[in-house]
């Protein structure tokens, strides 16, 4: 029987997260982002679903390191829905947009994916998802798993990434600090291993000598520069796992510094899924339905031709670098005509250090009509274009020697353009000569995408009250609006607000600059519930409310007071009663973890510090129930502390 463990009772959730450390402070020899409350907890994944689990514990990692999760005032930690994106990636036989009909052809649901697929799904908008329903109480989290769920649902909370970003620690380590700085300022980190014979005592090394392919994702949290491996160099990466906490150290095992694969393949040895933040665009334009399948090296300059599909803002471009340390120049042009980009509307440049996916801001405002042409331009300085076409998929289920599987792609003439040094040509039209494998012909596009949002203005939540208000004061709502569509009309912005289901009333929310607007709420009594929403205006009469379907949906709060009635290190015996019913051993105990190196479901400590825990038989070489049953009753807990 699996090893039970209490550690601390307590009426109250605690997040604890701490500030990113500085880029270029000295690294630590050893480092765990658990420590620093950046990890959610372990998964136990359904057949080949690794990849979805270790990219989901990476973005929700990143969550937590940013704060961004804590802003979003969500009621639990991150539990991002990995079964969405294995059902909807786009490449399997479930669906594929490039397809008609769209299903019937591609991976296989569930058989493996990798993380050039996952960037893909990610730069569409289609996740990642929060929602849940998505979610259980188990570690398998499989509500999804079994039957596709909707694509879309105006109840999920939709996260975009804004930057994705391929490392490699080179052969000599020469760039291990780098990843080492992601981990800590951006957190985890995506990898693969070969997970076969290479692993001991959960420590994992394969040697460059060895041929077996990788065949696992995990996520990379922490590392320790003197940990002995079978490497002949110490030093490991820790890594979270997706097989549950009854597998390794409560679901975390290490992988060498000098294992072949990990931190080392290139498409999916060291990847970051970065600024995860919750999308803001209504419209992601693109023709690359599948991403980064191919660069096209020899060329410097492309761009893209799109339709406005409404009246929108057009907010910013996304592309890839195929090198570190390029700089590019977007660009977006009104018209094209004679062979020539004419109408310049907007442009940026800068540089982008690392190699992978980035969303890049526009700094000027570029209103589109419906059905407008319009135009992204993308110089790249080296390493050429990214580009999507047909192409066979490796995935790490597949042996090797399985046939990888093809996953086609759609293009069509007139949508991606390239500069051959004197003209610009359809790609539509270019001769991909292949010996081996030369039917993509009329499948590629350019990875350039525009972002653009339909609302006439746009409205961030900055301050609002707590979920548990205190009684006798006045909570603060503070918003910020940036144009959209239209401008901001002048004192339109008003918040609404009633308690305890009453009807609203209207306050009017004052400029307090930089396009911040501000209010109080009436001062609230105890046992009030407080719900509110903002409502703002155009200058041509568009209406936003904040949150979307506002009044039926809006902003709630509680008043009253939270305390911790009951705490327990267990450093003292405080009453808890421990009682057989049955077993032949197991019974509760309080003490220290032996840590047994034999039971892998032993935990080497208490989760909380203090030392002391509640374990079952805390014997080394006994640490489980057998033949019956043990319970642990807390003692009594008194409720009675008044209103």
């Amino acid at each position: 029987m699996r090893k039970q463990i209490i550690s601390i009772f307590i009426i109250e959730t605690l997040w604890l997260m701490t500030v990113p450390r500085a880029w270029g402070q000295s690294l630590p020899p050893s480092y765990d982002l658990r420590d620093h409350g950046r990890v959610t907890a372990v998964r136990k994944q359904k057949e080949g679903t690794c990849w979805a689990h270790g990219i989901m514990a990476t973005l929700e990692s990143n969550l937590l390191t940013t704060g961004v999760w804590a802003e979003m005032k969500e009621k639990e930690l991150p539990n991002l829905a990995e079964y969405h994106l294995d059902w909807w990636n786009g490449f399997n036989r479930h669906n594929n947009d490039d397809l008609s009909p769209p299903t019937g052809d591609g991976l296989m649901v569930h058989q493996g994916g990798n993380y050039r697929v996952s960037s893909a799904y990610l730069a569409r908008g289609e996740g990642a998802i929060y929602y849940p329903d998505a979610n259980n109480d188990s570690e398998t989290d499989d509500n999804w798993y079994h039957k596709a769920p909707a694509r879309d649902d105006p109840n999920y909370h939709l996260y975009y990434v804004r930057d994705i970003e391929w490392f490699t620690a080179e052969p000599n380590l020469s760039n291990i600090d780098t990843i080492k700085e992601v981990i800590v300022n951006k957190g985890a980190i995506a990898t693969c291993y070969h997970h076969g014979a290479y692993i001991f005592d959960y420590v994992q090394y394969q040697s460059a000598e060895q041929e077996e392919l990788p065949n696992h994702s995990v996520a990379i949290i922490g590392w320790d520069d003197s940990k002995v491996t079978p490497a002949p160099l110490p030093g490991a990466w820790l890594a979270k796992n997706s097989w549950g906490t009854i597998w390794g150290e409560l679901g975390y095992f290490w992988i060498s510094y000098y294992d072949k694969w990990c931190g080392q393949e290139p498409e999916m040895g060291a990847v970051s899924f970065q600024n995860v933040e919750p999308m803001v665009y209504d419209q992601i334009y693109y023709h690359d339905y599948h991403g980064w399948r191919d660069t096209k090296t020899d060329i410097s300059e492309a761009f893209n031709a799109f339709t406005a599909g409404g009246n929108q803002l057009l907010k910013g471009v996304s592309f890839y670098t195929a090198q570190d340390n390029v700089n590019y120049t977007v660009k977006i042009y009104d018209r094209f005509e004679g062979g020539q980009l004419l109408d310049e509307l907007a442009a940026r440049s800068g540089t982008i250090q690392y190699t992978g996916f980035h969303t890049i801001d526009l700094d000027t405002r570029v209103i589109l009509a419906e059905n407008d042409e319009f135009y992204v331009y993308l110089y790249l300085s080296k390493g050429g274009h990214a580009f999507d076409r047909t192409a066979q998929i490796p995935v790490l289920l597949k042996g090797e020697e399985e046939p990888l599987t093809v996953v086609k792609s759609s293009a069509y003439p007139g949508e991606s353009y390239y500069y051959n040094g004197s003209a610009w040509e359809d790609l539509y039209g270019f001769d991909f000569a292949d010996p081996n494998w030369g039917v993509w012909d009329r499948t590629a596009n350019f990875c350039i995408k525009a972002l653009a949002v339909s609302k006439p203005i746009i409205i961030k939540l900055i301050e609002r009250p707590a979920e548990m208000e205190l009684s006798d004061t006045a909570p603060k709502v503070q918003v910020e609006i940036k144009p959209g569509v239209e401008n901001l009309e002048p004192n339109s912005v008003v918040l609404w607000h009633r308690y305890d289901e009453g009807a609203f009333t209207s306050i009017a929310m004052t400029s307090e600059g930089n396009d911040f607007y501000g209010a109080t709420l009436p001062t609230v009594d105890w046992g009030d519930k407080g719900e509110f929403y903002i409502r703002a205006q155009g200058n041509q009469g568009g209406i936003v409310n904040l949150p979307e379907n506002s009044p039926s949906n809006v902003f709630t709060f509680f008043v009253g007071e939270t305390r911790i009635i009951f705490a327990d290190n267990f450093e003292e015996d405080q009453g808890w009663a421990a009682e057989n019913l049955g077993a032949s051993s197991g019974d509760w105990q309080r003490g220290v973890p032996v840590n047994d190196p034999l039971w892998s479901y032993d935990p080497h400590s208490d989760s909380d510090g203090s030392g002391r825990c509640f374990l079952t038989q805390n014997e080394t070489g006994n640490t489980d129930v057998d033949d019956g049953a043990v319970r642990l009753t807390a003692p009594r807990i008194d409720m009675s502390f008044g209103r």
